[in-house]
């Protein structure tokens, strides 16, 4: 079987698909939006709290919005995963 094209290729990306899901059970993403000045300015504000860290930091992304026919980004979504244990906290 292993001497068959492509088995050894799939069997490694079951196995690392298996690995990631055992490894997400009990995590869960939360999304949040905040007002800031730039991503950057949101991300420094998330990162002063560690129960806002998340597995790697959190992902910022700009939440575009038109006014008076311009298009600006006020407001940023903040989206971080988290263990079960922490959601509370990271909820507040």
């Amino acid at each position: 079987m292993i001497q068959q094209t492509g088995v050894l290729e799939t069997t490694h990306e079951i196995l690392e698909r298996l690995k990631a899901h055992l490894r997400a059970t009990g995590q869960f993403m939360v999304t949040a939006n905040m007002k800031g000045s730039s991503a950057e300015e949101v991300a420094g504000r998330v990162l002063s709290q560690p129960s806002l860290y998340g597995l790697q930091g959190p992902t910022i992304s700009p939440i575009f919005w038109k006014w008076d026919g311009k298009v600006t980004a006020e407001y940023y979504a903040k989206v971080i995963c988290v263990p079960k244990k922490a959601l509370y906290k990271s909820i507040q």
